[in-house]
């Protein structure tokens, strides 16, 4: 038997009530086996939506967090203290970070970047 997605929605909403199998199955016709199916898929995308919201908390805080790094790298004794090799990884990450979701209007910015890169060379 083949189940659809309003019946599975139904599995998962009753199992999540009375955490029982065998009654969510005989309630609605259907295998035990199906209920179990239904209550893992739905489990599933539970996590993923629950991860997603505490993602959702700590973006301020990571947003602060980045601040407060790009601020040390631009500290000017820091700048000079620091290898060309630490340098350039550091500016390769964030323009890799800030130019990967440019659009074909943006590619002005990222061709100032190359000139001001070429520049330093």
């Amino acid at each position: 038997m083949k189940i659809d997605s309003q019946l599975m929605e139904k599995l998962w909403n009753d199992y999540k009530i009375t955490k029982n199998y065998n009654g969510v199955a005989k309630k609605h016709g259907v295998s035990v086996y199906m209920v179990k199916k239904s209550v893992e898929h739905f489990s599933k995308n539970d996590d993923k939506d629950d991860v997603i919201k505490y993602i959702d908390t700590k973006k301020k805080d990571a947003c602060d967090f980045i601040s407060k790094c790009m601020l040390i790298m631009s500290d000017n004794d820091k700048l000079e203290k620091a290898s060309i090799n630490q340098i350039a990884s550091a500016m390769g990450i964030v323009i890799e970070k800030f130019t990967k979701n440019l659009s074909k209007d943006d590619g002005v910015f990222l061709d100032e970047i190359i000139r001001a890169v070429q520049k330093i060379e």
